[in-house]
């Protein structure tokens, strides 16, 4: 199984939270097994130039196994390496993908895995290198270009993030997320008419993604398309009815509408599931004043 990424649930607006909660792991596994199977490009892969990871103190048993065994194949090692991503071990995941990848540097799907976990611990230079290696072996993999723009985003690279979106819908043109995270990358760089596209693309493809309704919405109210920022929230919360967040920013397109009704009752909706938000709060007391 190979490892693909989904970009983090961006809550934009006032009511945003402090921290992106951590992206989500998809497996997509049909699209995966297809994509895992191009001919190998006659491309040799360079050694990598990084010390092999040292085993976690508690796998050393295990890596003893490893030694006394070491006819075992590759596929074994990755296996291992996979067993413990499911349970969140990255470390020790990494470390199996790279006894892996030392018995053969042109695995794949080692080094496609080994780079998910090493984005997981927050190593996206680690991760962007390892995904380059994959893409070396398989240059059409649409996952690998699709990983690695998501690395390079949480690195803060936004330019090359969006080059791998586009090079992965190049691939692959039939996949909602990787148009809706090029546009959550032009979203980042206050790209926002393009953004709203790669949004409306994804929508296209998958008309039940909340996130690129709620993200459009978002771009939308950066534009001053006050009234489809608010048709774009009402979509997301059919999708997700008890989302504050979506009810919040709606209220807000709400008020800069002159809504004051509307806005009202969402930022009432909105406190009733998350009374801990003192946001949803002070804009009702605001609009209230409006209101007399």
């Amino acid at each position: 199984a190979l490892e693909t990424n989904e970009h983090p649930e961006v809550a934009d607006g006032a009511h945003a939270p402090s921290d992106d909660p951590p992206h989500v792991q998809v497996v997509k596994r049909e699209a995966a097994r297809r994509s895992l199977w191009f001919v190998h490009r006659a491309v040799d892969v360079a050694p990598s130039q990084r010390e092999t990871p040292q085993p976690p103190a508690a796998a050393v048993g295990v890596i003893v196994d490893h030694q006394a065994a070491d006819d075992q194949a590759p596929d074994v090692y990755h296996a291992r390496g996979y067993a413990h991503r499911k349970r969140g071990e990255f470390e020790r995941a990494v470390f199996f993908y790279s006894v892996a990848i030392g018995k053969d540097l042109r695995h794949f799907k080692a080094l496609f895995n080994r780079g998910f976990s090493h984005d997981k611990l927050g190593r996206f230079d680690l991760a962007i290198a390892d995904y380059t290696a994959a893409i070396g072996l398989e240059g059409r993999n649409a996952f690998a270009f699709y990983n690695r723009g998501i690395s390079y985003d949480r690195k803060g690279d936004l330019k090359q993030a969006i080059d791998n979106f586009s090079a992965a819908i190049d691939l692959d043109g039939s996949n909602a997320d990787f148009y809706h995270n090029r546009g959550f990358s032009n979203r980042k760089l206050g790209r926002y008419a393009a953004a709203t596209q790669d949004y409306s693309a994804a929508l296209r493809l998958n008309d039940k993604h909340f996130k690129a309704y709620y993200n459009r919405a978002f771009a939308q109210d950066k534009l001053g398309h006050y009234q489809d920022a608010v048709a774009d929230y009402t979509q997301a919360l059919v999708l997700e009815p008890r989302n504050a967040n979506a009810l919040h920013n709606r209220a807000s397109a709400h008020e800069k509408l002159g809504n004051n009704a509307e806005a009202l009752a969402d930022f009432t909706a909105a406190i009733a599931l998350d009374r801990a938000n003192a946001s949803s709060f002070n804009s009702r007391g605001l609009v209230r004043d409006k209101m007399g």
